[in-house]
Order: C-alpha cells, then sequence, then structure tokens
C-alpha cells in the first residue's frame, strides 16, 4: 500500500523546517507485507525548499505473537521533557533554542 501525502500538517512529527513551508513538502509512505506478522514501513520525504535531496527511512513493523504478550499502559507525564532534559542542561522551553529554533 503506497500514501502520498503533500502539505503535511504541522502536528506530524517532521523536522520543524517542514512546518515553515508545508506546501513544499512530499511525504511517500510504502507499507509492504513481509509475512503474516511483520510489514516493512518505508518513507520518503522530499521538500526542495529544505533539502538537497530526498531523503528516506525504512524498519519493520512486527505484531507480537507470543501467548502471553500484553499491552503496557504507558503514563504521559506533563512537562516530561523539562523532567529528563533540564538536570542535563539540554532543556530549553520554546523560542529559547540557543540555535534560534
Amino acid at each position: 500500500m503506497n500514501a502520498v501525502s503533500a502539505a503535511v500538517p504541522p502536528p506530524l512529527s517532521l523536522p520543524s523546517q517542514l512546518e515553515q513551508n508545508p506546501a513544499a513538502a512530499k511525504v511517500v509512505e510504502r507499507w509492504t507485507p513481509q509475512g503474516p506478522n511483520h510489514v516493512l514501513y518505508e518513507a520518503t520525504i522530499e521538500d526542495p525548499s529544505v533539502y538537497t535531496q530526498p531523503w528516506k527511512i525504512s524498519f519493520p513493523l512486527y505484531r507480537r505473537v507470543d501467548p502471553n504478550v500484553q499491552l503496557i499502559e504507558f503514563n504521559c507525564v506533563p512537562f516530561v521533557e523539562q523532567l529528563l532534559y533540564d538536570p542535563l542542561g539540554l532543556y530549553f522551553p520554546p523560542g529559547t533554542r540557543p540555535d534560534g529554533e
């Protein structure tokens, strides 16, 4: 299955440069079945206003088939980025990064 996205919406977790001019961005995603329990995911991102050439990512997605598999709930902690990165001196609130982003 192929999916092509143009004018990528800002909530997508792509590099912030794509959010500057989402109309120029094009994302092609492919899901290729590799067997009954896994799929190969591939994505190609093109944005001539940001990148000199398209870039690609791919990885397999596996379905857990263990008889005792359990889904564990993830507790999202508010401000988790600040809790993790502030002690390391790596947390910058939005708009305060030294590189201007």
